[in-house]
């Protein structure tokens, strides 16, 4: 699913690559250098050691950051607390830094506003080849967020999965990535039914439901009055987005 990606093959032409990232992990017990020491990128710090560690319990590559990762694995393993997080090399975005990170952006929209000249960089997306590609100007194969027709068979029809699509003119298909490791999908499987239940849930507006998911989380480690308390914290400060008539409907049960 979407930032909790895997790998069960690797090639560079004919050679399996999984033996030498085996190696190079064993070389980097600390994880690697981060190499990024700008303001902007400190609080995506990452040293990989979740997904060398990953590796290590299940034998396939993890293939996302390892602040992604960690969300979707047991809470014990890399959020536990402070220490754990920096024993593992990332970090946790702050408040603080999305307050900074949004004036930052307000600030050059602002300047642009005001006549300044607008530079267009590469931005590391690959939007721009996959119209290309839809357009016929040629073929491309990546991984993208697309309804499973079958292309990971064990996860449910219709869910929305990451893997590798084919993108041709007017066209795209998804390339069959086939079954996980039973590990593996005993993590992304309970992904897969906390999003399918937390969509369903919210459409049909039964945020009883919803708090049910959310108590169950991986990463929620709270007695269940806790839970409650910080879930009614959370929808009411985002009532403005969900139904009005169903938000009232659940306050009025809570007592809120």
């Amino acid at each position: 699913v979407n930032h909790f990606t895997w790998l069960d093959k690797a090639y560079y032409k004919d050679e399996d690559l999984f033996p030498l990232y085996k190696e190079y992990i064993e070389k980097k017990p600390n994880g690697t250098e981060y190499p990024h020491k700008n303001w902007a990128n400190s609080a995506f710090k990452c040293t990989n050691q979740v997904k060398f560690d990953l590796f290590k319990r299940y034998g396939i590559i993890a293939a996302a950051g390892d602040r992604h990762l960690a969300e979707f694995c047991p809470g014990e393993w890399y959020l536990k607390n402070p220490e754990t997080i920096d024993k593992f090399g990332f970090k946790i975005t702050t408040v603080q830094w999305r307050r900074e990170e949004l004036e930052y952006r307000l600030n050059i929209t602002k300047e642009l506003l005001k006549g300044k000249k607008l530079e267009l960089v590469w931005s590391g997306e690959e939007s721009v080849e996959q119209i290309k590609a839809i357009l016929g100007f040629n073929d491309f194969v990546t991984n993208v967020n697309i309804p499973n027709i079958g292309q990971a068979p064990d996860l449910p029809i219709g869910a929305v999965v990451e893997t590798n699509a084919h993108f041709s003119a007017s066209s795209v298909r998804p390339v069959f990535a086939g079954a996980m490791p039973k590990g593996v999908y005993n993590l992304v499987s309970k992904v897969v039914e906390e999003q399918e239940k937390v969509v369903d849930s919210v459409l049909k507006g039964d945020y009883e439901s919803v708090f049910e998911v959310f108590k169950n989380s991986s990463n929620v480690n709270l007695p269940e009055e806790k839970a409650r308390e910080l879930f009614n914290k959370m929808l009411v400060n985002t009532k403005k987005y969900l139904p009005k008539d169903t938000f009232d409907k659940y306050i009025t049960t809570q007592n809120l």
